[in-house]
Formats: C-alpha cells, structure tokens, sequence
C-alpha cells in the first residue's frame, strides 16, 4: 500500500507539473491526455491491489483502504505545510516556484539507497536557488524550519501513540503487580 503511495505522488507531482507548464522538457511535446493517463499508472495499480486483495497481500480491503488514507493525508498535510512555509517565508517569488521546490523535495525524498536524503536536499535546493537568484539565507531559513516541522510531525505521528500505548500497558502492569502482591499476603 505505502509502496503505491511512494509511487503514485512522484508521478502525480511530475504530471501536474507537466499538465500546468510549470516544468517544460523542451524535447517532450505532450498534450494533456497522455499526461493524464500517465498519472493515472499508480492508480491503477491501487485498483489492483485493492481488488486482488488476498492474492497480493494478506492485508483486508478495510485495513488496505485504511492505511492507505492514514498515509495519504499524512503525506498531503506534511506536503501543503511545506508549500504553506515556502509561500509564507517570501523566499521565492510565486506560488509556482513554492510547488517545484515542493516536488524537488518529493522527489529527493523518494530517491532509494541515499542516506540522508534532507542533507541531499539542502544542497540540491541551495544550487537550485542560485540559478533562481533566491535570497540564500531566507532559503536556509525555510529549510532549517522545514527539518524541524518534518520532526515535530514524526514524533506527533509515532511518538505520542507509542507514549501513550506504553503509558497504558505500563498502568496495566503495575496495577497487576500490585493485585499479584495483595494475592501472596
């Protein structure tokens, strides 16, 4: 489910870059249909993952459905907080530039076997706002923040549930402890 996901939003990113001309490839000349039945790959893949359920994983379709929106509006939150820091900061002049700085995170992100993907970032973003003329230190800002804003929804995210999945069975335990010492006097 998560690997459709890691899947699916770097194409979906890539042809909604294409689609609105954000980006251009200057020997790619595409109309909007192939884009879009290009983006629609990992929702097809989706569909089949979902329909062939327990051929494919051993997961139920209510745990697949379940997942996969726990994940997806993660990933849309953490990715419209980013957009929101970059359109907030006035580092880069447009909404546009905010979007492809959004994207070239996404696709750093989603790069397999490179340890440290945010430092990769950093420099890829660095180089890229020197091309733009982009204030370096106003970037260096938003990307300081954006590290800290991706740790705060990392521990909101895993760390509040496990403290309060421990908290519990912790209280568990030691009220069984204390009615296992009430047996034994």
């Amino acid at each position: 489910v998560t690997g459709v996901q890691t899947c699916a939003l770097p194409i979906l990113m890539f042809v909604v870059l294409l689609a609105e001309h954000l980006i251009s490839l200057p020997s790619l000349q595409i109309g909007r249909w192939p884009l879009a039945v290009a983006g629609s790959i990992p929702l097809v893949l989706g569909i089949a993952l979902f329909v062939g359920n327990r051929k494919l994983t051993a997961l139920t379709r209510p745990q697949i459905a379940a997942t996969f929106s726990i994940h997806l509006t993660r990933c849309i939150v953490s990715l419209a907080l980013e957009f929101w820091l970059w359109w907030l900061s006035g580092a880069l002049a447009s909404s546009a530039d905010c979007f492809k700085f959004v994207a070239l995170r996404l696709l750093v992100t989603r790069l397999p076997l490179i340890p440290s993907k945010d430092l990769v970032f950093v420099g890829v973003a660095m180089a890229t706002a020197g091309s733009m003329a982009v204030s370096a230190p106003k970037l260096a800002a938003v990307l300081v923040l954006m590290t800290l804003i991706d740790k705060i929804e990392d521990l909101i995210v895993v760390g509040v549930p496990w403290l309060v999945g421990n908290w519990g069975a912790r209280r568990k335990a030691g009220r069984s402890e204390e009615h296992t010492s009430e047996l034994q006097s």
